[in-house]
């Protein structure tokens, strides 16, 4: 066998376990040990990949179907050579890892065929052994045979410029024998398929129909003057005879010509055909086939076929598929239909790379994105249905080979005539296209019998490739026993979306430059990522999606989609990356070629006219805008929260996508435009924080009840299941706890560990000291209990902590009171009054929450995202009743998913409940990935309140504590007064020892809160001869580490300005490698005051902070010369006196000669001018030519609806109007009336929902918008108006309002309870 070759792409190269160096088999058998987690991550992302492109089939699997002897398995193999013995593997075992490729029928059956030869060869035994294919005679080729469309001067030359790429001379016989091999194998094809079905009647202009004028286009552009033509397949009595169909393709003989072509001129086009208006009015067809397709028929280049039999069959197909394009037949894809109907599939070798495999699958045809770029992609609103299902069907490479032997065409076809040539298979796989997501089966093996064809020996060898392909499955599933659990739970995250992962990388690129075809290319990255929904779609009108980790990207998608400049009219560029159309047609005119010159020179413009299209693009092809800022915000925030509570996060991932979120935010405020890019941080999201597996996620699927494990145990309660008891408890304290009084009512408080610590720091004026008794942490005012020796009460200071209290046993809670004071005397007044204040929130376990269940009397709990909220008794405003209901009512399932489901906000989930919080599941903030991003002072200060992220200066770093606020021992007021300021002198105060009186190391808990540096202010670009600018960043060489490659590539760039370089659409690759290396960023240029962009009072007016029905308008004041964006500071902050007076003149400009205004003015000026975006535009100043217009953002900013707004039955990224090919294709002819409709009921149509189990005593209202009518329209008497009311009344008395007198409603009595 010849060594192994290197594959093209790295995700092709099977690992865990690895080929040998032949490349056909694994190196060893022994078991391969799990590898690390990245690893698991690498290899799950290439066998997906590997899915997907090889039609269900992973690498080590396709190449036994591109192996080409003959083979039989036996029956029992050492396990030396094949790791599996039937007797050592259990049924239950085996159908368990079977379902993992949801082929539960398959027949893992070894058998051996009489006459077969053994998979390993011994000395013992002796078979005979059949020539392999590919030594078999090549059939004879007789061109006096040919149809005359094929003949040699039917053909030209090609030269390529390149004497490294193949050149064709048709007069060379070398050339020429091996070329006419393939088109031998053509002709035999076309003359035994002659008076089949669909060439008989092709071929008969009688049999065509014409449909037009249709409306048809793709994407945008539509013409509604185009014409279909049709094939109508003739009955046998008045089909063309074998003979009159050859002689009427011969009589158009004189209109065909063939040629070929490189990926340089049609990428990723297997055959192209022109079409020449020729003198006489007919269309000449020029046809050309991919010569980098044909290189194994000319180079020995497909391992184990030097005669290139397989690439020969290939192109030999794709001939008689261009062919099918003559006559009228110029748009509608003929080819596909021909290839269906005579071989029963159309073949594709979906091997991808240049080094010469070959993969053929049979696939259904017509994919969704060959239709996207047609002509035809709408046609009388048609379009391909979604979900768009294939069943790829998997081809060994012995029935190509098969194909062109003398024995298949002299014999077998013979026989059996057209028949004969259907395509057989021996695996067939599943893929589905629903809404943008690709779902893939693993190929399902065929079972017995094998009929694959009328062919004996061929089958054979057919069944021994299955054979061999279901051992090779054995093994894999031998070799890696812990493939199925982790890669089933793999498959519940991010990680397994391999297409929208490489889309990421794709948005990377196209954000490091700032030409149009970047954009462009931005775009179209955030297009696949937010699939199945528009640029303007508005996520609040849909539930969350199917498919829970998808939800992610469409929140990447659109904080992507957020940094672009709004398109409000069409922006056509040219992609500089195409280059000039190469002439290799002029000189293919020869002495034999039939073509002349005119034909040559019109297909050379043909060609220049087809570069040029493609060289030319638009972007935003429309003249309404292409995206609204504050709409894509809200999208990315809502999908964002919606894959938190219903997906399988990690905290890495949500952590770093949290500040992103807040990062943009204060990015649109700093600069309130919309028609610029914003700086975005791309370079760290072009790959996933790595895959840490199931240690490092948290799902809920355990919340779920058709997911919960089973509830049964051995010897202990059935309703506890065993694991649930046998999970670690925790240390409880000795001292003895008082009686719980409830302070408030029936609910206990709970206090953050940040609230408690507020009352534990020294100089608290209230005291609070902690007792954990195993379950719950409590809390209790021991302000007047802290006393000496004579009863006088003590000073709160460090001495009196250490006396008093001690560690918490729970990691991160604070200090609990010492048992040792706990004397009786102490004691007595411990219990003289009640001290009880509430409990500590403290980290909880899922366990927990799915046991308490609120049956047999324990306690409700509930999740949304990370935190966890006791819902055993629950009340909500009245503009929240709906929502009430759903989380009284809703018994044995998850009410937070039920709510969420039915539409409302995450965010409105997550305040409403806020009261009922008890804990956290986990610390999100302590598996952060550090990324260095630039900030300088002025835009820490921004980030000063929960909505806004609040992060703090420390030393020259920036960390985000808007998470450790409430879970800070040393009370979360102190993190509040640093929040946007510098907080290094606090820091040093506190934690100069970097271990904590708790026992934390301080300074390792930090780092994981890092989140960039600080760099300076400059209002210049000038730079040193040591620094680099780029954009609005300084870069300095200073800042890299000696020895660093980027030094060497960027000697002769320090002291320019590459800001015009990236620009460009090829950008100088030394300056895009810096522009992605933000720790060497150490300036910041920012316009000076005078230099910023005039608002006018009309813009001012707008930005009055008032309520809209989406959200609510920004809040712009001016101080008569300035304008300042108050919106995050009013908004998210407690009203003073200040905020009070600019929450009033929102939208105004502050008055000079009223003292509280100036004063405000004043304010602003010391202490917020870093809100300060624009200058004040009074209706005295004169606008200047030498200033730039901008579009200032004027959309209001979204807040979260607190009732859901749920389409009833609608989807916006479907078109209702739509219509499938057979609704088109049974339209009655042009002229010709429409049969009558057949009168019919009109019924509601409900989403599909999965069947619920009957809820105790009520329902939560409808279980979707839709209200279910009791009687049909028609038995509803009276006129319109009637009708309408009567249908109102009906639907409002099922949702339980009563509207006639004397109905009883299902309206429950509300629960309200204490407040």
């Amino acid at each position: 066998m010849p060594p192994k070759q290197k594959l093209a792409y790295w995700w092709l190269e099977p690992t865990f376990p690895s080929l040998d160096s032949e490349g056909t088999d694994f190196c060893d058998y022994t078991p391969v040990p799990k590898p690390p987690t990245p690893y698991l991550d690498a290899l799950f992302i290439s066998e997906h990949v590997q899915l997907r492109s090889l039609g269900g089939l992973r690498t080590s699997e396709s190449i036994i179907l591109q192996q080409l002897d003959p083979y039989t398995p036996r029956v029992m193999l050492p396990k030396v050579f094949a790791g599996f013995d039937s007797g050592d593997s259990s049924e239950e075992e085996e159908q368990a890892a079977n379902d993992l490729f949801i082929n539960d029928d398959d027949d893992y059956s070894i058998d051996v065929e009489p006459g077969g030869v053994p998979l390993f060869h011994s000395k013992e035994l002796s078979h005979s052994m059949p020539a392999p294919w590919v030594e078999r005679d090549f059939v004879q080729v007789d061109e006096s045979k040919w149809f005359k469309l094929f003949r040699r001067e039917r053909w030209a030359n090609y030269c390529h410029s390149d004497p490294s790429q193949i050149s064709v001379d048709i007069d060379n016989d070398d050339h020429w024998r091996r070329l006419s091999r393939v088109i031998e194998i053509a002709n035999r094809i076309l003359n035994a398929v002659a008076d089949q079905e669909w060439i008989g009647s092709f071929v008969d202009p009688r049999a065509r129909d014409t449909r037009a004028p249709v409306t048809s286009g793709k994407g945008t552009a539509t013409q509604s003057n185009t014409a279909i033509y049709r094939v109508v397949p003739s009955p046998p009595a008045s089909r063309f005879s074998k003979a009159q169909a050859r002689a009427a393709l011969d009589d158009i003989a004189k209109y065909f010509f063939w040629g070929f072509h490189m990926p340089d001129e049609y990428p990723n086009v297997t055959g192209k055909t022109c079409h020449v208006l020729a003198d006489d009015g007919v269309h000449a067809h020029w046809m050309t086939l991919a010569l980098d397709c044909l290189t194994p028929v000319f180079k020995d280049s497909t391992p184990g076929d030097p005669e290139g039999r397989q690439a020969a069959v290939g192109m030999a197909k794709t001939m008689l598929h261009e062919l099918s394009f003559f006559k009228e037949e110029r748009w509608a894809e003929a080819g596909y239909s021909f290839e269906n109907s005579v071989f029963g599939t159309t073949v594709k070798n979906h091997w991808l790379g240049d080094d010469g495999r070959i993969q053929y699958l049979g696939i259904r045809g017509l994919t969704p994105h060959t239709c996207e770029s047609d002509l035809h992609y709408t046609y009388d609103n048609w379009s391909n249905g979604d979900p768009f299902i294939d069943m790829p069907l998997g081809i060994p490479a012995v029935f190509p080979c098969a194909m062109t032997t003398s024995d298949f065409w002299e014999s077998h076809v013979q026989r059996y005539g057209a028949s004969s040539l259907r395509t057989s298979w021996v695996c067939e796989g599943r893929t589905e296209l629903s809404k943008g997501t690709m779902q893939v089966w693993p190929a399902k093996v065929m079972s017995e019998p094998y009929k694959y064809s009328r062919y004996v020996e061929l089958n054979k060898s057919m069944k021994s490739v299955a054979q061999m392909l279901r051992k090779r499955r054995l093994d894999l599933k031998r070799l890696r026993p812990w493939y199925a659990e982790e890669y089933a739970f793999w498959c519940q995250t991010v990680y397994a979306h391999s297409r929208r992962r490489f889309a990421m990388g794709g948005i990377a690129l196209g954000f490091r430059g700032r030409s149009v075809k970047h954009e462009a290319e931005a775009r179209e990255g955030i297009s696949t990522l937010i699939k199945p929904y528009q640029l303007l779609s508005n996520l609040e009108k849909v539930g969350p999606d199917r498919l829970a980790s998808q939800m992610f990207f469409q929140a990447f998608g659109f904080l992507a989609l957020a940094a672009l400049p709004i398109r409000t009219s069409p922006l056509r560029y040219q992609d500089e990356s195409i280059g000039e159309y190469p002439d290799r047609i002029s000189q293919g005119l020869r002495p034999g070629f039939a073509g002349d010159g005119d034909l040559v020179g019109w297909l050379l413009k043909c060609g220049e006219r087809i570069l040029a299209t493609k060289k030319s693009n638009t972007l935003h092809g429309t003249r309404s805008p292409s995206h609204d800022k504050e709409l894509c915000m809200s999208n990315a925030s809502l999908a964002f929260r919606r894959w938190e509570v219903l997906g399988c996060v990690t905290g890495s991932i949500v952590c770093d996508f949290e500040t992103e979120w807040q990062i943009m935010r204060r990015r649109l405020d700093q600069a309130p435009f919309d028609d610029i890019f914003l700086d975005w941080d791309s370079a760290s999201w072009r790959a996933l924080a790595p895959y840490q597996g199931p240690a490092a996620h948290t799902s809920p699927t355990s919340l779920r009840p058709d997911n919960k494990r089973a509830n049964k145990s051995k010897g202990v309660d059935a309703d506890i299941p065993a694991w649930a008891i046998a999970r670690p408890m925790m240390t409880a304290s000795t001292a003895p706890a008082p009686a719980r009084d409830k302070p408030n009512g029936n609910r206990v408080p709970y206090y953050t560990v940040g609230e408690v610590g507020d009352h534990q720091i020294i100089g608290a004026s209230g005291v609070w000291g902690c007792l954990f008794d195993g379950k719950e942490m409590g809390i209790y005012d021991i302000t007047d209990l802290i006393l000496d020796q004579d009863g006088d009460v003590l000073e709160w200071n460090h001495a009196t902590i250490a006396t008093f209290t001690q560690p918490s046993p729970i990691v991160g809670a604070p200090r609990v009171i010492d048992p040792q004071v706990f004397s009786p005397e102490w004691s007595n007044l411990f219990r003289s009054r009640n001290r009880f204040i509430g409990n500590v929130m403290i980290d909880r376990v899922r366990e927990d929450v799915m046991i308490n269940d609120g049956k047999l009397g324990r306690p409700r709990w509930a999740a949304l995202a990370n935190s966890v909220f006791d819902i055993t008794e629950i009340g909500f405003d009245h503009d929240l009743r709906d929502l009430e209901d759903i989380f009284t009512c809703t018994v044995d399932e998850d009410p937070v998913l039920e709510a969420i489901n039915r539409g409302y906000h995450p965010d409105v989930l997550q305040k409403a409940l806020s009261p009922y919080k008890i804990g956290s599941l986990w610390d999100k903030s302590g598996t952060r990935r550090f990324r260095d991003r630039a900030f300088t002072a002025n835009d820490v200060k921004w980030h000063t309140t929960r909505e806004t992220g609040i992060y703090a200066i420390i030393g020259r770093f920036v960390y985000d504590f808007t998470e450790l606020i409430d879970k800070h021992p040393g009370g979360s007021e102190i993190i509040a007064q640093v929040a946007g300021g510098d907080a290094t002198e606090l820091w040093e105060k506190y934690h100069g020892n970097p271990i904590s009186k708790l026992g934390v190391n301080v300074d390792r808990s930090r780092q994981f809160l890092c989140i960039g540096h600080v760099v300076e202010e400059r209002d210049t670009k000038a730079v040193s001869p040591d620094e680099i600018c780029i954009r609005d960043y300084i870069f300095s060489n200073n800042s890299v580490e000696a020895g660093k490659p980027i030094l060497e590539s960027l000697t002769s760039y320090w002291g320019t300005d590459g800001t015009a370089e990236l620009e460009k659409q090829n950008p100088n690759k030394a300056y895009l490698d810096l522009w992605e290396r933000t720790n060497y960023i150490v300036a910041k240029v920012v316009k000076p005051l005078n230099r910023l962009p005039y608002m006018s009072r009309e813009v001012l007016r707008e930005m009055d902070g008032r309520k809209r029905p989406e959200g609510f308008n920004e809040l712009f004041v001016s101080d008569g010369m300035y304008v300042y964006n108050v919106t995050s500071l009013v908004r998210y902050n407690k009203l003073d006196p200040w905020l009070e007076v600019l929450k009033l003149k929102a939208g105004s400009v502050l008055a000079a000669d009223v003292p509280e205004e100036y004063k405000v003015k004043e304010w602003l000026w010391n202490t917020n001018r870093h809100r300060i975006i624009g200058l004040y535009r009074s209706p005295k100043h004169s606008s200047s030519t030498a200033e730039i217009p901008v579009a200032w953002k004027t959309s209001p900013r979204r807040t979260p609806s607190m009732v859901p707004k749920l389409i009833s039955g609608s989807d916006p990224s479907e078109d209702a109007t739509k219509k499938t090919w057979a609704q088109v294709a049974l339209q009655p002819p042009m002229g010709v009336p429409a049969p009558p409709t057949t009168p019919f009921t009109v019924r509601p149509l409900y989403p599909p929902r999965k069947k619920q189990k009957r809820r105790k005593e009520c329902a939560p209202g409808s279980p979707n918008p839709v209200p279910s009518l009791s009687r049909p329209f028609g038995s509803v008497p009276g006129s319109p108006m009637d009708v309408s009311q009567s249908i109102a009344m009906t639907a409002l008395e099922e949702m339980g309002f009563a509207m006639r007198p004397g109905t009883e409603t299902g309206v429950r009595k509300r629960k309200m309870g204490n407040r």
